[in-house]
């Protein structure tokens, strides 16, 4: 780890080390006299500018939210590059409790849904334009006539990257959702259709009675174009099958493509 003068945090020790496009740091810290639990952030490239993610997270500190939001504790610059230390939520991955209780999926898959819906609720005003994510699908006959038409969905504040590892859980309920490098003004259908587009490690979302029950509890608080939706998670479907190579995955996803009319009915 880069040297790293601290302002409001004392460094007490590294635990983990995370590399992609930003470079993420497990520690434990001291803040305010306590010891803390804390994630640090640093910039590695600058295409990967992560100073609209800190925008995000301030204002919705700011915020009187239904679920917990990590809290940033420090802000600063190394070597031109930002990062920021915020505080460490507790909490198992959706996988992990599936795994548990697999018998009582479909009552946290209806909390998985209805906590996507209360941050579609985020009011939107002097937000910043989501990022955007890169969809590259392959030539390939078997997918080829799945392709559909576009259609232009709702805009509404977007997590951007709702999958089972940043939302955390306690119990049978949501204890906080993380990671918001690609959240902000965008389309909802859209961010739907990424949390229910199957991908690779996951235990549910390969059947339509997981996806029903994700929909069940979304639409408990709010609504969606259901034509915007499909469109959207044919699409990430064929970015899912275009990008993994493994035949039994590729075959789910051949299965879900062939149902995904059948979700206008759920």
């Amino acid at each position: 780890m880069r040297k790293i003068h601290f302002k409001n945090i004392e460094l007490l020790k590294v635990n983990k080390y995370y590399f992609s496009k930003s470079e993420t740091i497990e520690a434990s810290a001291l803040y305010e006299n306590k010891k803390v639990p804390v994630i640090i952030k640093v910039q590695r490239f600058n295409k990967n500018d992560i100073t609209k993610e800190i925008d995000i997270l301030t204002k919705l500190n700011e915020m009187d939210l239904p679920f917990k939001v990590p809290k940033i504790y420090e802000v600063g610059k190394i070597n031109n590059k930002n990062y920021y230390v915020c505080e460490k939520i507790k909490g198992d991955n959706l996988n992990y409790i599936i795994r548990k209780n697999f018998y009582y999926r479909y009552n946290y898959l209806f909390e998985y849904g209805k906590s996507l819906a209360l941050i579609h609720n985020i009011p939107i005003s002097n937000m910043l334009e989501a990022k955007e994510r890169n969809i590259n699908i392959i030539d390939d006959s078997k997918i080829n006539n799945f392709k559909k038409e576009e259609v232009k969905g709702t805009i509404s504040f977007v997590h951007g990257d709702y999958h089972f590892g940043n939302v955390l859980w306690q119990g049978k309920r949501v204890s906080g959702i993380i990671d918001f490098e690609y959240a902000g003004i965008g389309i909802k259908e859209k961010d739907i259709a990424f949390a229910l587009a199957l991908k690779p490690k996951m235990l549910f979302m390969d059947n339509l009675l997981d996806i029903e029950a994700f929909l069940n509890g979304y639409k408990s608080i709010s609504n969606y174009n259901i034509d915007a939706l499909i469109y959207y998670y044919n699409l990430f479907l064929l970015d899912e099958y275009s990008k993994i190579k493994d035949i039994k995955f590729r075959n789910k996803i051949l299965k879900l493509l062939k149902q995904i009319d059948s979700i206008k009915d759920l």
